[in-house]
């Protein structure tokens, strides 16, 4: 597992005790979701995000962590990636090297978008994809419930973490909006740094900070869309219907006695 993967899956985890003697220090927090952010000058805008996204050939330089966008077939050295703080790749083109994904210590990503045909749907969720990136047509603040359903429709049909790119010009979620965003699940919010004013930007890293983890479902956390002719049992994998079932072997036991 790359590290950016372990970070999806503590997203909301309270961090481990710190080794020593004395007074105990309070646990740090693991947000609940990722600000990542893309476009701007990224250097001197990246304390309002906690990774930034770069371009494909891109020669900004700076600390921190960030993530590549790979959308041709040029070559990629993992290892040098790794070294220079990439934690991620978010494939934006299928004519991408198959080779990125071997690259074990990064993280992959892949867009998605609404009305994907049940196959697409199945072939990305049993691929080697850490998180996938949705952008909507368009979202307004405050959300509606008629907008939440629509951000559910996507969220549903995958069981992998969920990066919100919000539109150009969408502005930024409310607290309100947050909690809900929260909910659904969704794991990153993507904004343009270009856009967004760094004061709104960090007020609302701020919140996402405050934010508790979400609640667990009385359902049990949340499974993938489960296609036609399969069905998803408790151990994780799918099965295919046997209509034919009768009991077996414990059926035949009770009608013994």
């Amino acid at each position: 597992m790359s590290k950016f993967s372990e970070r999806l899956a503590n997203l909301g985890q309270v961090g481990p005790a710190k080794m020593g003697f004395g007074k105990s220090a309070a646990r740090e927090k693991n947000p609940v979701m990722l600000v990542i952010g893309r476009g701007g000058g990224q250097a001197s805008d990246a304390s309002n995000a906690d990774l930034v996204l770069r371009q494909a050939g891109s020669t900004e330089n700076g600390d921190g962590e960030w993530g590549l966008i790979v959308d041709g077939p040029a070559a990629l050295d993992a290892d040098a990636l790794v070294e220079n703080g990439c934690q991620f790749l978010l494939i934006t083109s299928e004519d991408a090297g198959a080779e990125a994904l071997l690259a074990d210590e990064l993280a992959k990503g892949l867009p998605v978008t609404d009305g994907l045909p049940e196959h697409r749907v199945r072939a990305i969720e049993d691929g080697p994809f850490d998180f996938l990136l949705y952008r909507p047509e368009s979202i307004e603040w405050p959300l509606t419930v008629g907008a939440v359903l629509r951000l559910q429709d996507l969220v549903s049909c995958f069981s992998k973490h969920i990066f919100l790119d919000l539109p150009e010009n969408a502005g930024l979620p409310g607290e309100k909006d947050l909690e809900v965003l929260r909910n659904l699940p969704v794991s990153a919010l993507v904004i343009d740094l270009a856009a967004v004013n760094p004061a709104d930007a960090s007020k609302m890293k701020e919140a996402i900070a405050a934010l508790e983890p979400r609640k667990p479902s009385q359902k049990g956390e949340r499974s993938p869309l489960v296609l036609s002719g399969s069905r998803t049992t408790s151990d994780g994998h799918d099965h295919e219907d046997d209509d034919g079932y009768d009991g077996g072997d414990d059926a035949d036991w009770e009608d013994e006695f």
